[in-house]
């Protein structure tokens, strides 16, 4: 039902705690017309609950998700779970078409390799070393350019700022 008053929509379920734990997981992090989600379990869930419904969720994102297509890929569980889907890498790719870009916080790569497919440049920055060595390794199996570099991309994102600043004056 929703408030007109406030805007805010609510839903109300009766699940067993398995259920409002998967449910709980699976809307973590949503949004709706441009605001967060937020579920409320009454009685609250132990920490456990929760643990395990977003291990489910986690393992069923996992095992669904098609990733990369190409078997010499390389991913670690992490990066499979946060992985753009390919044909969604290559359509968001396309959006870019042509153009510089910087994939911050790119993960083992696969929006870089979407919008290197694309042709456009891309820098992809990566603070977990494992990742960042899978981003570069799978970048050379789709046979693409992605320059791969290790490092806190909000840093990163600055120091390339400040040296297009200088390079204006």
């Amino acid at each position: 039902k929703g408030d007109e008053a406030t805007g805010h929509l609510s839903a109300r379920a009766s699940l067993d705690p398995e259920g409002a734990a998967d449910l709980a997981a699976r809307l973590r992090g949503v949004g709706l017309d441009g605001r967060a989600l937020s579920v409320e379990i009454d009685p609250p869930l132990s920490r456990g609950q929760v643990r395990a419904g977003r291990s489910r969720d986690a393992r069923a994102r996992r095992d669904t998700t098609p990733g990369f297509r190409r078997r010499q890929a390389r991913c670690d569980d992490d990066g499979r779970m946060y992985l753009t889907p390919e044909a969604l890498a290559l359509k968001v790719g396309r959006w870019a078409e042509g153009r510089s870009v910087i994939d911050a916080g790119c993960g083992v790569g696969g929006n870089a390799i979407g919008f290197a497919r694309a042709g456009s440049e891309v820098l992809a920055i990566e603070r977990d070393a494992r990742r960042a060595e899978f981003a570069a390794h799978n970048a050379r199996v789709y046979d693409v350019s992605v320059r791969v570099e290790r490092g806190d991309a909000v840093e990163r994102v600055r120091e390339l700022a400040r040296e297009a600043d200088a390079e204006k004056r």
